[in-house]
């Protein structure tokens, strides 16, 4: 069964653009809790998928790309070793973050806003009572009454409605069209979120400071990790037939062998 994978060698030649994402193996902490897919974002190709994401692992991998100067541009997470190996070894590629999980930081913040002014006040935790749901849907995609009911529930916090429209402001934000622009209007949402003084969101603010210029290089490349997300839940799946196998050629193997890779 593997020697059987082993002929069917991964791709090796590099494309111009690079996109990594891992996805969980097994339950925990640690580093061998993911594996890593690599894949070809505008192509909806998969190159491959590492034991691990380790910052080793990866240079080893980019490392191994023939022609790998053609790379242009590199998308991930904001996982630092993804961005120190691409640095390191596509020292040509531009890096970017990947929207979604930009804005998935945000959302979280938002949640942890709503868990904690809920902590100790029983009134005000009844009265945002199943509102999770409500409070990180997309404002647009609400109707007429969800929108009635979201204003209500905001009126509940200062804290929960400022941080409700910095998620509102910085998704909208990703709209916009123009590299100059955008980096005009991120630095007034970090200002403006600064200026709130609510711990959650300056958390994220650090965050998106850190990784300022990654996020902004989208706006000028265009591309995200979103087709993986869906790819990632068919790889789970294969692992879930794998019946208990915990060495990592085994699910690269069956990956291989499904023709998802």
């Amino acid at each position: 069964f593997v020697s059987k994978a082993k002929q069917l060698a991964a791709d090796k030649m590099a494309p111009s653009v690079l996109a990594m994402d891992e996805f969980a193996v097994k339950k925990g902490k640690g580093e061998n809790k993911y594996n890593l897919v690599i894949a070809v974002p505008h192509e909806r190709r998969l190159l491959d998928i590492l034991p691990d994401r380790r910052q080793a692992s990866v240079e080893a991998y980019l490392s191994s790309l023939v022609n790998k100067q053609r790379v242009q541009v590199v998308v991930i997470d904001m996982w630092r070793p993804y961005k120190r190996a691409a640095e390191k070894v596509l020292p040509q590629a531009a890096i970017v973050v990947d929207k979604f999980h930009v804005i998935r930081n945000v959302m979280w913040a938002l949640d942890r806003v709503r868990r904690r002014i809920v902590e100790g006040d029983l009134a005000l935790r009844k009265r945002l009572k199943r509102s999770r749901y409500l409070l990180l849907k997309n404002y647009d995609s609400l109707d007429k009454e969800g929108q009635m009911k979201l204003h209500e529930l905001l009126k509940c916090s200062e804290e929960l409605r400022q941080t409700y429209w910095f998620k509102e402001w910085f998704r909208i934000w990703y709209h916009d069209k123009d590299p100059r622009s955008a980096a005009y209007y991120l630095d007034d949402w970090l200002t403006t979120v600064r200026r709130s003084q609510i711990k959650e969101m300056l958390y994220v603010a650090n965050t998106v400071e850190y990784w300022k210029q990654e996020i902004l290089n989208y706006f000028i490349h265009r591309v995200t990790t979103g087709f993986l997300e869906g790819t990632n839940n068919k790889i789970k799946t294969i692992k879930r037939m794998a019946y208990g196998f915990r060495t990592p050629g085994i699910l690269r193997a069956k990956v291989l062998l499904s023709g998802i890779l």
